[in-house]
């Protein structure tokens, strides 16, 4: 007898943590080579241009590196539980994943607008995608 993923998880933790399990899967963080790390960098915010789009603020700049490097800043005035925010962070990383590996050169801060609260997936996608687009030239 054949078990699949969702019994086996389902006989050893219960129906209610499958939901959480698939989630995690669907909408994984970013790889470490990904990602900015904001804290490290003095000064970013007085060296960088801005973007203005519908669901983002982003602030950018170019590297010499390789990697699109990105962070997504949630505010608490706008997301209050941190959970959340953790989960809006995740669905806004997974979102970038493809577009970042086809990018070269961006170091990218993604702080999001109260209307993205709103939005479906596929708008925050198409946001995203006309961002890299707009950006990468």
């Amino acid at each position: 007898m054949v078990k699949t993923l969702s019994s086996v998880i389902e006989l050893k933790v219960g129906r209610a943590y499958l939901s959480r399990v698939w989630f995690l899967i669907i909408s994984l963080m970013i790889p470490k080579i990904y990602k900015l790390r904001l804290r490290k960098i003095s000064g970013y915010f007085s060296s960088c241009k801005r973007y203005f789009s519908k669901y983002f603020l982003v602030f950018y700049r170019r590297h010499d590196g390789n990697n699109t490097k990105v962070v997504v800043v949630v505010p608490k005035k706008i997301i209050k539980l941190r959970v959340n925010r953790t989960q809006m962070k995740r669905q806004i990383y997974s979102l970038c994943l493809p577009l970042l590996r086809k990018s070269k050169g961006l170091e990218l801060v993604f702080v999001i607008n109260k209307s993205i609260t709103t939005a479906s997936r596929e708008e925050i996608f198409e946001n995203i995608n006309n961002i890299f687009s707009k950006l990468d030239k």
